[in-house]
């Protein structure tokens, strides 16, 4: 640009012109037009040298409050600086400029960054809700579906690939789902419920909340299935009144015989005896009862410390076969066994060993008829050892089999109570096999007797 030195050169130099100028048009005139063309020229000298000068200065005045203030923004506060030459206002210019041009790029990156952390902070959160096991469904205020992780989809059995912006009714025919969303839109608390979904046979319980917002933007619903927490439920139930009952079968026999003892069947030596027996019976039974409920208690809880180690198998069958054989002699039954040709080892713990085949054994010497056949083999079956304990029983109907193992559960009931069992028997065996890394099976056929079946790993 133009400094001061510039505008007074520029000014002499109009009244240098316009005094040439005046002169030759005086020598060419008269010397009363000479003198107006000399003022005439000096007035429009001295306009031209004042315009120039005053638009000149105005636009460095600018031009430098412009550079001061890149500068007093570049630095964080105000700056003062000496005035500058044209050409120090130019480069104060492209500075300034440069500088802009350096925080704006600061501030693309900045915003990209940010970007990115929401992008990450996105992919984790669907990557956390899409390994929960409970399912999670979020819904907009118009009822459309935001989000919806994988387990929700296999829970609600969701026909549609994907379910995100169509409506959850919809994709979710169920009436209750639908109320509750409506209620939390309309400014209700967070509210659970249980529901049934048929087509997949599970009890579900749904908990939905309001997401942040006034009014609120939508709603989150978290599906939790408890259909195994509501079948224990079930079961725990059962048991108490089961065993509440098999305590106080025994009990109420012998409160009812003592009773007939104190009021005067003990001076009656015919009666006495038989109602001491009877005592000593429902007492025994009892005694067996509660033992039998000790012992499942511990090998449920793992409080029950098994020595498992190489069992032969041989000498556990002839010491439970010798257990049961005056039973079955009684009833003319016959107890046989079927033994491989080489020894048979299984990893296990003696003990419990023994209490699996006796109990097997006992059960169907019990139920067997009067002059039927128990048979024990056992033999390796695919890389196990196989135990079979069969009778020629009445069998068990299919309906039963698959609840045979629970505890207290009966086919026949008043059979059972009259063989004297607990109805913990198999409940135990079943505990037991699994405590060993084995299962056990049932085949039976109502009129064709009944197989249960032992695998056991064998021992290395």
């Amino acid at each position: 640009m133009f400094s001061s030195r510039f505008f007074w050169t520029a000014a002499v130099g109009y009244l240098v012109l316009a005094a040439a100028a005046a002169w030759g048009f005086g020598q060419g005139s008269s010397p009363g037009a000479g003198i107006l063309i000399w003022e005439a020229v000096l007035t429009v000298a001295g306009f031209g040298v004042l315009l120039t000068w005053g638009v000149l200065h105005r636009a460095a005045v600018r031009l430098a409050g412009i550079t001061e203030s890149a500068a007093a923004r570049e630095s964080g506060g105000a700056l003062w600086s000496a005035p500058a030459t044209p050409r120090g206002s130019a480069r104060n210019l492209e500075s300034a400029i440069e500088s802009m041009n350096r925080q704006l790029e600061t501030r693309i990156e900045e915003l990209q960054r940010k970007s990115r952390q929401l992008q990450e902070s996105t992919e984790r959160l669907e990557t956390v809700l899409g390994s929960m096991v409970e399912g999670v469904v979020a819904v907009d205020d118009s009822q459309r579906i935001l989000f919806a992780n994988r387990a929700a989809r296999n829970l609600l059995d969701m026909q549609v690939t994907n379910p995100v912006g169509r409506p959850i009714w919809e994709v979710i025919r169920h009436a209750r789902i639908d109320e509750v969303i409506r209620t939390v839109l309309a400014g209700g608390e967070a509210t659970s419920l249980e529901i049934d979904l048929p087509r997949k046979h599970a009890v579900v319980a749904v908990l939905a909340s309001r997401l942040p917002g006034n009014p609120t933007s939508g709603v989150v619903l978290v599906f939790h299935n408890v259909t195994e927490l509501r079948r224990l439920e079930n079961i725990r139930r059962e048991f108490v009144s089961n065993v509440s009952h098999e305590l106080k079968t025994p009990l109420t026999a012998i409160q009812a015989y003592a009773e007939t003892l104190l009021d005067g069947a003990l001076d009656e030596p015919e009666h006495r005896t038989k109602f001491v027996e009877r005592i000593g019976e429902q007492a025994g039974r009892l005694h067996a009862l509660i033992q039998d409920l000790l012992r499942l208690a511990q090998i449920e809880s793992g409080d029950n410390v098994f020595d498992v180690r190489a069992v032969e198998v041989s000498p556990v069958v002839r010491e439970c076969i010798d257990e049961h054989l005056a039973v079955a002699e009684s009833k003319s039954q016959r107890l046989v066994t079927q033994a491989p040709a080489a020894d048979l080892n299984v990893m296990a713990d003696e003990e419990g060993l023994h209490t699996i085949l006796g109990n097997l054994i006992d059960n169907a010497v019990k139920y067997t008829q009067d002059g039927g056949t128990i048979s024990v083999r056992w033999r390796i079956d695919d890389g196990m050892a196989r135990i079979d304990v069969q009778d020629n029983g009445p069998g068990i109907p299919a309906e039963h089999q698959s609840r045979i193992f629970e505890r207290f559960y009966r086919v026949d009931r008043a059979r059972s109570r009259d063989v004297g069992g607990t109805g913990l028997g198999l409940s135990i065996v079943k505990h037991l096999v699994q405590e060993f890394d084995g299962s056990i099976g049932i085949s039976s056929e109502p009129g064709s007797g009944t197989t249960f079946t032992v695998r056991l790993p064998l021992s290395a």
